[in-house]
């Protein structure tokens, strides 16, 4: 593919920085500033929805891309424009457990401002490097890469892609039997549930000694939406991988911009993503069952609209906490609830700060 004539960017703390300073609400000027300044220079494709695509050939491109790479524009920020963003040491960011312990790690935040938007800035950073390290060392397979709009919605563009009018596009998403996000918090999580099974152990397992990711459950992204689709070799292998931001949609948002840098980057761009195998099959069996008979939710009263049911959460919330928040996180509701409600909604529906604290993974 031929690229459009850009600067060449360096893809370092300071480029990073430099695109975390754009607050990107869905729609808004500044995150179209952001497209138009960072993607779109390495974009061959924009379909009827906004999304914006690179394809990398290479040395071998007689067939069809079997692996998509994804990542969202927007961000949960009300309010468009800039914001300032400010530098700190580990060991003065008390909400992160440190990776391996390291305390002079050094974290981006941002005051004065609804959050810092890592996610996914910091997906749309490691793209971009990718796409640009790839576009100069042509791999032996070729690479589909997509930005995403409107993710925070509810993934509105990634299922929108799934409804192209684009046969050569549908032909690339079709083909596709690998779909990568780079959109979960922390640094250690290969997701292998999102809300019901998308990804097999055997897929997640060749990440291990590469990577250390482990598998997780997680709530949604884009990749999401891909689990349902077929490809020739059978159900699609969807996850989604930690990218070393944390408390993410909050003012006490912050990304680990070392680990970032010097530690995920280089092992993106070494590993090796066309030995890649497929395990997931026609029969595989999906997760849901096993939420219903462990959780015993009356999910047949969840609301489809919106995946919670106020009346349904208040009878198990004072019986027993922790399984509303496997429910919780099982539907990608945690972070954004507990933002809009705060202490309003935990109070109201039994909770109080013992059980959560007491929950492994949340503080």
């Amino acid at each position: 593919m031929n690229f459009k004539k850009q600067k060449k960017l360096e893809y370092t703390e300071k480029t990073l920085i430099s695109m975390l300073e754009y607050k990107r609400p869905h729609g808004s000027y500044s995150e179209n500033n952001f497209i138009n300044r960072f993607i779109k220079p390495y974009i061959n494709l924009t379909d009827e929805y906004g999304n914006l695509y690179a394809f990398i050939d290479g040395v071998d491109n007689s067939e069809l891309p079997t692996l998509l790479f994804t990542a969202h524009t927007d961000t949960v920020h009300k309010t468009s424009g800039k914001q300032e963003i400010n530098i700190i040491l580990g060991k003065d960011n008390p909400v992160v457990k440190l990776w391996s312990g390291i305390d002079n790690n050094r974290f981006a935040i941002v005051k004065n401002s609804e959050c810092l938007g890592a996610d996914d800035g910091v997906g749309v950073f490691l793209l971009l490097a990718m796409v640009q390290h790839y576009k100069e060392n042509p791999p032996p397979y070729n690479i589909a890469f997509a930005f995403y709009r409107n993710e925070e919605a509810g993934g509105i563009g990634s299922a929108a892609s799934l409804k192209t009018k684009d046969e050569s596009l549908l032909n690339i998403l079709e083909n596709v039997d690998k779909v990568i996000s780079l959109d979960r918090a922390g640094y250690d999580d290969i997701i292998t549930s999102q809300g019901a099974r998308c990804c097999s152990d055997k897929f997640a397992a060749q990440f291990k000694e590469h990577f250390s990711y482990t598998p997780a459950r997680g709530s949604f992204t884009d990749s999401a939406n891909f689990t349902d689709e077929y490809s020739k070799s059978g159900y699609k292998e969807c996850t989604n991988l930690s990218v070393g931001y944390f408390n993410q949609h909050g003012k006490s948002e912050s990304v680990d911009l070392t680990f970032v840098i010097d530690i995920l980057l280089p092992r993106l761009l070494s590993f090796g993503w066309g030995d890649l195998k497929v395990y997931r099959e026609f029969n595989e069996a999906d997760d849901f069952d096993f939420y219903k008979s462990s959780y015993n939710f009356s999910f047949d009263d969840i609301n489809e609209a919106y995946p919670i049911n106020h009346e349904s959460l208040q009878k198990i919330a004072r019986i027993d906490p922790d399984k509303i928040i496997h429910f919780m996180k099982c539907y990608g509701i945690f972070d954004d609830f507990i933002i809009e409600y705060g202490a309003d909604f935990l109070d109201h529906y039994g909770f109080n700060s013992t059980d959560l604290n007491n929950y492994k993974g949340y503080s």
